[in-house]
């Protein structure tokens, strides 16, 4: 059985839905492709859409964080930044990942690199 939260995100999203598909008129019929196949290209446009800005907003979220040094533990100081792409299964995001030196170590570190899962496998 579902949560209390579980059935209000689901309220939410079909709201959501509802509103997309009002915005774009509902999915336009295209000469010999099936109507589902149409209802879901557009479903699965909204819901890259969705995932692509989920993903983008979290990135950010985690850029504001105070990052540890990951050899040291001691608090690091914010050098600069750098443009990132990630290739996710919904397709590309892009944010700004920081940079960050730790003074105890004269080591630069970009926190993302343990926080995310990102780095090795890029």
């Amino acid at each position: 059985m579902a949560s209390a939260a579980e059935l209000e995100l689901r309220e939410r999203i079909q709201q959501l839905a509802q509103l997309l598909i009002a915005e774009q008129a509902g999915p336009q019929k295209r000469e010999g492709v099936p109507l589902f196949t149409t209802l879901e290209d557009a479903a699965i446009a909204i819901g890259d859409a969705i995932t692509k800005e989920v993903v983008e907003q979290e990135l950010a979220r985690l850029q504001d964080q105070n990052h540890e040094c990951p050899k040291c533990g001691g608090g690091g100081l914010r050098k600069g930044a750098r443009e990132r792409v990630i290739q996710t299964r919904r397709g590309e995001v892009k944010f700004t990942e920081p940079e960050f030196y730790c003074p105890r170590c004269r080591r630069a570190f970009f926190p993302s690199v343990g926080s995310v899962g990102l780095g090795r496998g890029l």
